[in-house]
């Protein structure tokens, strides 16, 4: 449902402005890829940047002081990210599973990807932004491009760089 009202008011503003859909870059960062993907696929045309993005839950370490809150994950993550729900014709929900989310609904992005990923970040795996970025790739080819990068920064509160943003624009740039 935010997806869906997010969408509508980023395309009145981005009318009322005169800018276009495929102008829009979306931002998610950790848990906030599935949001952003979510909405990316309503937007169709809006490229999106994913910023040390888990692609599950399953995979993802939870634990406070030695102690594994595993246990609680699922149990939560049904309340917020609900799985296999109609939300609208044609589009179901995919759980908290970033993989399972491009499979199924990545013919409707067709913008660029990106994703960014860190080196020592404790929560999500090492392989996280690869496979999502395969997900997407074995099931549609429509992002004008698909790619993963590793920040220079560590940890999950890495962030891209001025330099890493400018050479990320760049590029998208070069092969528009």
């Amino acid at each position: 449902m935010a997806a869906r009202d997010l969408s509508v008011l980023l395309y009145q503003e981005a009318e009322a402005r005169g800018i276009r859909m495929k102008d829009i870059v979306i931002v998610g960062v950790s848990i906030g890829m599935y949001m952003s993907l979510c909405l990316a696929s309503r937007l169709q045309q809006a490229s999106v940047v994913l910023i040390v993005p888990p692609a599950d839950l399953e995979t993802v370490p939870y634990s406070v002081r030695g102690i594994s809150l595993r246990p609680l994950i699922p149990w939560a993550a049904r309340h917020a990210y609900p799985s296999n729900m109609d939300v609208i014709e044609d589009y179901k929900t995919t759980g908290f599973d970033g993989v399972a989310f491009l499979r199924q609904h990545s013919e409707k992005l067709r913008g660029n990807l990106h994703i960014f990923t860190a080196k020592d970040d404790k929560f999500v795996p090492r392989d996280a932004g690869e496979r999502l970025r395969k997900a997407f790739i074995e099931s549609h080819d429509g992002f004008k491009h698909a790619r993963t990068a590793e920040l220079g920064a560590l940890g999950h509160e890495a962030r891209p760089s001025r330099e890493e943003w400018r050479e990320l624009f760049q590029g998208w740039a070069q092969n528009i």
